[in-house]
């Protein structure tokens, strides 16, 4: 009841007002009672409540319960109900199983007339997924018995339309869910074994009309991508399906696409390839248009950090601070602050404006250790690049202090930081045009990886030779 809105209490009061789902008044008081003091913040005590109700009965424990567990059922059938009357699709399957299983003549002939427009207006209502084409097969299952095909043997039957929609189900259920658990998410905590997937993989490269259906194409080359990630035409197919063919997905399906593409570009780009930086901002400008990168419309603080970091490095000012000025209100309002203080600053910085860059710095609460380690990194590269090397080298001790102290920062960002330390200061020794140190220093970072800021090293590492 906890999570029930104001309309949802009141249909919930019309439910149990229905004595063809209750006729006790009691229970109808008990929940009356519970939500008056829910929506004003009152105790629960069971006593309390059960002398509001019952008024001058004496408290009796076993009864309490009893009342409770039944207005429980209750609220658990009305949420079913709810569930019902917001989605069509099973409504009408319940309708057919119940004209199945009654037989009205006139009503199975209605039916069946008409089976051609329930059909078009299935596929019109549900998204381009797995769950339609289940739900179709449950459909033409109901056609084969309402029409009694067992017994008109003479007759072609629907078998085919009933076999095709489960194979279209099956495949991209089983796709889907392989590559669920193939991902870095699940696969970091537990491995799962899954049969067939390999002959399933080679019946669509032998029957390409499958990958005709965009629910069965996206997860297949999502597979293929995750197979074999140096082969680029498996993503450059996704891609393109992505961008042209994917607006009927289901909203849930889109989304994991787009970051499918977006890990992807960022995994090559890692790698050094930065091709992969235009890749990655052309998709994510798609994605944006289509509204499928949010989380109940929201943009979390890290993607909106991620995409201006990528479109940075690319030289997309402009762009950056058109997004910076028209989503900077997608991100929660908690975050909102100190999310766009950060990303202004780090605007500020790839333009070499570093007085700016260090103004916005300024407004950046550093309680958060993402916000503290992220200002600390730039402010030691606006250090670096304005040759303020006494302040440079009181931050490393200040960085690396900081990192001492604060034991909950996991082990591996902490090695970032304090490498990132490390080999800015090796840089402050090089004397420019010294090739082997700068060889040296460069074979050193490109062994190690794990740097904060590491492209950052590598282009002043660039400058020195």
């Amino acid at each position: 009841m906890i999570t029930f809105d104001r309309d949802m209490v009141k249909r919930c009061n019309q439910f149990l007002s229905s004595p063809y789902f209750n006729r006790s008044q009691d229970l109808q008081h008990y929940f009356a009672e519970v939500s008056r003091r829910l929506s004003k913040g009152l105790s629960l005590d069971k006593e309390m409540i059960w002398k509001s109700v019952w008024k001058k009965k004496p408290f009796n424990d076993v009864r309490f319960r009893k009342f409770s567990s039944d207005l429980l059922k209750l609220l658990e059938k009305f949420v079913v109900q709810e569930e019902l009357e917001s989605n069509k699709i099973i409504q009408q399957d319940l309708w057919l199983a119940a004209v199945n299983r009654l037989q009205p003549t006139k009503q199975k002939e209605a039916v069946l007339r008409n089976w051609s427009g329930l059909i078009e207006t299935t596929e019109e209502v549900l998204a381009e997924s797995s769950r339609k084409y289940l739900s179709l097969f449950q459909f033409e299952r109901k056609r084969y018995e309402l029409s009694n095909f067992d017994n008109r043997t003479e007759e072609r039957s629907n078998l085919e339309t009933i076999m095709h929609n489960l194979d279209v189900f099956y495949i991209s259920e089983k796709l889907h869910v392989f590559n669920s658990a193939k991902s870095t998410y699940f696969a970091r905590y537990h491995q799962y074994e899954f049969a067939f997937i390999e002959s399933l993989v080679d019946n669509i490269r032998e029957n390409p009309v499958y990958l005709k259906y965009p629910t069965i194409s996206m997860h297949y080359y999502t597979y293929l991508i995750g197979k074999e990630p140096e082969n680029e035409s498996h993503y450059r197919a996704f891609k393109s399906l992505l961008l042209n063919q994917s607006s009927d997905l289901k909203e849930s399906d889109l989304q994991t696409h787009y970051y499918t593409a977006l890990n992807y570009s960022t995994i090559k780009i890692n790698s050094g390839n930065t091709d992969y930086l235009k890749e990655y901002i052309e998709v994510y400008k798609d994605g944006l248009v289509k509204e499928a990168l949010f989380e109940n419309g929201h943009i979390t603080a890290q993607q909106f950090k991620n995409i201006i970091s990528i479109a940075l490095r690319n030289g997309d000012f402009e762009w950056v601070k058109s997004y910076i000025d028209n989503y900077q209100d997608r991100i929660p309002e908690q975050h909102r602050e100190n999310a766009v203080n950060l990303n202004l600053a780090f605007y500020h910085f790839y333009k070499k404006d570093y007085d700016k860059a260090m103004d916005y710095l300024r407004g950046v609460e550093y309680e958060n250790i993402t916000y503290n380690l992220n200002a600390k990194s730039m402010l030691l590269a606006i250090y670096y690049e304005t040759d303020e090397f006494d302040a440079l080298d009181s931050l490393f001790d200040a960085i690396l202090a900081y990192l001492s102290r604060h034991k909950e920062i996991p082990a591996n960002y902490k090695k970032l930081f304090r490498n990132l330390v490390s080999v800015t200061r090796k840089m402050t020794r090089i004397i420019p045009g010294d090739k082997k140190a700068i060889e040296k220093l460069r074979k050193e970072v490109e062994e190690t990886k794990a740097i904060a800021s590491l492209n950052w090293v590598r282009e002043k590492l660039d400058e020195l030779a």
